[in-house]
């Protein structure tokens, strides 16, 4: 079923903790809420029902729905503030001696519920991709249209996390011939289907300029093969040797995403599933050219392109509008909206 959360005392504490930060003092909470009376111990986490309708189709109002605006916006960012803490905290006890990665940013889901997508606390990548202390952020490669003859796309917005100067992991859980026959999410039917998978997908982790492991469930000996072994090995030294070539990116199109509009939407596919879902795994990822998926938030920082494809701008900060304004809509480039 659908999942909403968190309503529990520690999140409303939490919660009014940050509105306090950030409007100051309640009457200033009152102007944005479009309450009068309203009091700190007045404020509750918006109930399931405004949460999962929209005031215009899909689309929060901000004039009658700042309060879950701002809900779902301090929904991610105490996720993010919680692994920022964190990292944080591992760089200090190694005195930065060690590594610190997380599963964190997934903008390009499956499209199961629409839960994974709003209720998860993803929507802050922005702030993780910040920290310094951050090294390296980690997706298991979309579950969408992985089966023989599909695509493989990363759950992250990669060339966001390669403009922050991070590291892009992908991990390659492929249900190979040796998984169960109903174990899904494009199992592969046999020991060939299985090998080309494994190579379209590091010839896609390689061009991301990016790393991967290859993982199995349970300890369910899912690549425990001859053949996909040495398969497995194979790719592991063309990646090495690709580590001593250029891997810069030639791409002419940029598709960008925004974690600015998530909280602006209610929780439903109706709007994100053909916008983003259905146009990346379906047809971007086969339109015959490379292309990089960035941030919107990162636009004032991106490298020029010929087309940029804007999927789900619903909102846009000033910031943003200033930078697209600047960098853009202007010297005769494309843009798809």
């Amino acid at each position: 079923g659908e999942v909403l959360c968190d309503y529990s005392g520690a999140q409303l504490h939490a919660f009014k903790e940050w509105l306090k930060r950030k409007y100051g003092d309640i009457e200033e909470l009152r102007k944005a809420w479009g309450k009068a009376s309203l009091d700190w111990d007045d404020i509750r986490i918006p109930e399931p029902e405004r949460r999962l309708n929209g005031d215009l189709g899909e689309v929060f109002d901000p004039r009658r729905s700042r309060d879950v605006i701002d809900y779902l916006t301090f929904h991610s960012e105490v996720v993010a503030d919680a692994i920022l803490r964190l990292a944080r905290i591992v760089k200090a006890e190694t005195k930065g001696q060690k590594l610190f990665g997380v599963f964190y940013g997934y903008h390009v889901m499956p499209g199961f519920r629409p839960g994974e997508f709003f209720d998860s606390g993803h929507g802050a990548l922005y702030k993780v991709l910040e920290s310094p202390d951050v090294d390296f952020i980690c997706a298991p490669y979309s579950y969408r249209e992985r089966r023989p003859g599909g695509v493989c796309v990363s759950q992250l917005p990669v060339d966001s996390i390669r403009l922050h100067g991070k590291v892009f992991y992908n991990e390659d859980d492929t249900r190979t011939f040796l998984t169960r026959e109903d174990a899904g999410f494009g199992r592969c039917g046999t020991l060939e289907e299985t090998v080309e998978v494994l190579k379209r997908n590091t010839g896609y982790v390689l061009c991301e300029g990016g790393t991967q492991w290859w993982m199995d469930l349970g300890g369910a000996d899912w690549f425990l093969h001859p053949e996909i072994l040495s398969a497995v090995g194979r790719l592991r030294r063309i990646a090495e040797e690709a580590l001593r070539r250029p891997r810069g990116r030639t791409s002419e199109i940029a598709v960008v995403v925004s974690d600015e509009s998530r909280p602006y939407l209610c929780q439903s596919y109706d709007l994100i599933g053909p916008l983003v879902i259905r146009q990346i795994h379906e047809q971007i990822s086969r339109i015959g050219a490379p292309f990089d998926i960035y941030l919107a938030s990162d636009i004032g920082r991106l490298p020029d392109y010929k087309l940029y494809i804007f999927l789900d701008t619903v909102y846009m900060s000033e910031r943003t509008r200033k930078a697209i304004r600047e960098r853009v809509l202007r010297g005769g480039h494309v843009v798809l909206w």
